[in-house]
């Protein structure tokens, strides 16, 4: 019977740590659409690239 309490409290306590990281995330995000949106995107963009160039010439 302890057993599954502190099953039961273990999980509890993931799922408050799993909310927690999922308001920093909106917060972060927050952050990030107040910031520059152009240079995001710039670097967004450059991050793509050169992945999807280095994957590529992988490939061949």
């Amino acid at each position: 019977m302890d057993q599954k309490v502190e099953i039961v409290l273990r999980a509890n306590a993931s799922l408050i740590g799993y909310g927690l990281m999922k308001m920093e995330l909106s917060m972060l995000r927050s952050i990030f659409i107040f910031a520059d949106h152009m240079e995001l995107a710039r670097f967004i963009q450059r991050c793509f690239k050169t992945r999807w160039i280095s994957s590529g010439s992988s490939h061949i």
